[in-house]
């Protein structure tokens, strides 16, 4: 290839880091559900229609298989350095990664096998649906140790907490109730995001005796401000306790915020998730089908 050719792949290099740059804002739409499903999904087929479109225009002056490699090459540039400098604070966002990358694939392998609109438009979804599927799981897995959020029944130790009054609540208290509470710190931007959905939550079922809700604050990276009056400056009606010690964090598996706990009437922990997935538990267990 001479040098003027070169002109092409860098081409494609530059147009594969700005659609990944036009991808990016999408985290950050609320649509009421996970921001990520939007930002996989324009991910994956943006990426799909620009590899079969780049294919398909320079195929009489590249190869197929270097058009292919120049657009992965742009999304690695944006992604790899990111992920080297920090490993931990990108680690929710790799199974996103890891769409858009399959949607490079399956544009390429869509031109490379001359598939019709129709094959390729159902296949795409199911790729799709499967990693989605996948990216949910291995998204449970890193930040709460389980698939589904499920977990099976087990003791922990009856840690306390405390309530605005100063009156000190143990675990072991609410027997004979099913004990949900929402972990959450005072400098965690998401938590408050999530606080009116837990609210409408708390809302619908805080008439069921069988079920208590809390807000849980945990003394991690604490900003002094004081727990209880931000929830009441906020608006919301949920009651809030504070953990007493944060070594019982460690125990209780929570690594991310806000994590779900839910209590079973023995005190047994039987769920640690998102709010998404303890909605679905709540659900059943007011409807008494566990």
């Amino acid at each position: 290839m001479n040098h003027s050719n070169w002109k092409i792949p860098i081409a494609i290099v530059i147009a594969s880091i700005f659609v990944s740059l036009i991808i990016c804002p999408f985290r950050a739409i609320d649509l009421g559900f996970d921001s990520v499903y939007i930002s996989s999904f324009v991910g994956f087929f943006g990426y799909f229609a620009f590899t079969y479109f780049a294919c398909k225009m320079y195929e009489k002056v590249l190869r197929p298989s270097l058009i292919f490699e120049m657009i992965l090459l742009g999304i690695l540039i944006i992604q790899v350095p990111i992920r080297i400098i920090s490993p931990i604070g990108t680690l929710a966002t790799l199974p996103d990664f890891i769409i858009h990358l399959l949607g490079i694939i399956f544009g390429y392998l869509f031109y490379r096998k001359k598939m019709s609109l129709k094959v390729a438009i159902i296949a795409g979804l199911l790729v799709y649906g499967a990693g989605m599927l996948g990216t949910r799981v291995l998204r449970n897995a890193i930040n709460f140790n389980t698939a589904w959020g499920t977990v099976s029944p087990r003791k922990v130790s009856n840690f306390m907490m405390k309530d605005e009054h100063g009156t000190n609540h143990f675990l072991n208290q609410f027997k004979g109730t099913y004990l949900i509470l929402d972990c959450w710190y005072d400098g965690c931007g998401v938590c408050f995001h999530k606080f009116p959905e837990f609210q409408k939550v708390y809302k619908s079922y805080s008439s069921d005796k069988n079920m208590a809700f809390f807000a849980l604050n945990v003394p991690y990276k604490e900003s002094g401000k004081d727990p209880y009056r931000l929830i009441r400056e906020e608006g919301y009606s949920f009651p809030v306790l504070k953990m007493s010690d944060i070594n019982s964090t460690k125990e209780l598996e929570i690594k991310v915020f806000p994590t779900i706990l839910i209590f079973n009437p023995n005190s047994q922990l039987i769920f640690r998730g998102d709010l998404d997935d303890a909605k679905r538990l709540i659900k059943r267990i007011s409807k008494k089908d566990i």
